[in-house]
């Protein structure tokens, strides 16, 4: 592209392509003409990144461009300046489709606040600690148990990050976890930071990569407090009754 007025000069067959014109349709074109509309107007785009280069002689960035058959398509560019002996001063343009690979990050980024959503709204305590014992993820139902923020927690020990109670709770069932090799169920009693206890029903369990080596551990707590009381009132009343008979 001539830096002078913008004007594209040459374009490699493969950039044709790309674009679908045919060979050479290209050259004596403004710059302007490939870029789609982002919402800002196509010369100012390309005015800003000739402004850019001229300031910094080097311009990197994702671009939003139309084909000729009014197609629209992402690619990744790299712009260097160059002295033409015809042209002058140009700009090179190295375009690479990236269209495919924008549809998955966006895909990822619905699909994580999918998962986070999901993760906060759970009415369990769930967390996962590398094998060293530090916290890679907690949701928001920790705040009752650790405060202040989940993303507080993220990189500290189970024993820095909770209670001694419950962080030997926590790293004696990822422990059982690891060794067993497979989800492991117990009950344990924490204490909240408003300084209350409840019962917790936990399943611990391994996370492997996709070649099978074990790199988290995931814990899963449900809140068992009201149930465990109930029960320990029924058998309690039961207790009674059997001994009033025994009386009678």
């Amino acid at each position: 592209v001539r830096d002078l007025d913008g004007t594209i000069v040459y374009a490699n067959p493969a950039f044709h392509r790309l674009f679908g014109y045919e060979p050479d349709e290209l050259h004596g074109m403004h710059a302007s003409r490939l870029n789609a509309s982002t919402g800002q107007d196509a010369a100012e785009v390309a005015g800003a990144i000739l402004a850019a280069l001229r300031e910094h002689g080097v311009w990197r960035g994702e671009v939003f461009n139309v084909r000729k058959d009014g197609s629209q398509f992402w690619t990744r560019a790299s712009v260097t300046g160059s002295d033409h002996p015809e042209h002058g001063r140009v700009w090179v343009n190295l375009q690479q489709d990236i269209t495919e690979e924008r549809k998955l990050r966006a895909e990822l980024v619905r699909t994580k606040q999918l998962l986070d959503a999901i993760l906060d709204h759970a009415p369990l305590l769930i967390v996962a600690t590398d094998l060293e014992g530090r916290v890679v993820l907690a949701n928001r139902r920790f705040v009752a148990l650790a405060g202040p923020t989940p993303e507080a927690l993220l990189g500290r020990s189970v024993f820095e990050a909770f209670a001694p109670e419950a962080a030997e709770a926590l790293w004696q069932n990822h422990r059982a976890a690891l060794a067993a090799g497979e989800a492991r169920s117990s009950e344990s009693r924490a204490r909240h930071t408003d300084g209350s206890w409840r019962t917790y029903e936990t399943v611990s369990f391994p996370l492997a990569d996709e070649s099978g080596g074990v790199f988290a551990v995931a814990a899963i707590s449900a809140d068992i407090t009201e149930r465990v009381a109930a029960e320990a009132e029924r058998l309690s009343l039961q207790a009674r009754r059997l001994e009033d008979q025994r009386l009678e």
